[in-house]
Parts: C-alpha cells; structure tokens; sequence
C-alpha cells in the first residue's frame, strides 16, 4: 500500500468516500440540497440528514414542504373526543393511535378520517369496531 491508502489495509485511498459524494447524484428530481460526506441527502431546509433514496427523500417532502398532504393534515392540532373512552387526542394521527393502542381497533380508519373532517373540536369520534 502507498502512503495514500487506507491504514487498517482495506485498500482504498483515504478519502475517496468524500471524492465519490462529490458526484453523487440526488435519487428525487424535486429534491433541493447536497448530498454530504457520509453519502446522505442533505435537505436545503436544514432537517436531519436523510438516507439517499426516492421514498425516503418523497416522505420528507411530504410531511416537511407540502401543507396540503394528507400526513400534515392528519397531524395537525385539531381535537377531538374518543367516543368510546372520551379521552382527548390532539390531532387525527395521535386519536388513531389511541384507538390502535387502547380499544385494539385494526384495519382502516378512512370512516373516522371522514368524521374527524366534518365534525367541530372537541366533538366525539365514534370507534367503528368491526
């Protein structure tokens, strides 16, 4: 090995994973930011590092840069009742996952999305169990 190389021997200069990020290529045509020196996608908004990949860059577009998605609303602070135990959930997200967690309730919930919409705070969200 010439003094380039890598000391534990694996035979690779030292620095090439920075050289290669350098040209790395970010894996989501919407995508704004860098790719940084441990091969992760750096979001120019400042958010954790996140792994290089379609799905997982599309998740935090997403919930980070689109109001108008569905995870955004559903996790919105908005409260509401549980019909069945009349425990008070914050937003649609934190009531599913009392339902899942408290009562056992599997399966969709797109019903109770639809109630949760039309209904005003503070209203009761009945569990269909079914």
């Amino acid at each position: 090995m010439d003094k380039d190389d890598n000391s534990q021997g694996f035979g690779h200069a030292v620095g090439s994973r920075a050289r290669q990020n350098e040209n790395a290529t970010i894996n989501h045509p919407r995508a704004q930011g860098r790719i940084d020196e441990a091969g992760k996608f750096r979001c120019h908004c400042g958010a954790r590092p996140i792994t290089n990949e379609f799905h997982h860059i599309s998740t935090h577009l997403s919930i980070k840069h689109n109001r108008n998605s569905s995870r955004v609303k559903k996790a919105t602070r908005d409260p509401r009742i549980c019909g069945t135990c009349n425990k008070r959930c914050n937003s649609f997200t934190s009531f599913v996952s009392h339902i899942r967690s408290a009562h056992g309730f599997r399966g969709s919930t797109n019903e109770m999305w639809r109630d949760w919409q039309s209904t005003d705070e503070s209203a009761p969200i009945r569990v269909r169990v079914g």
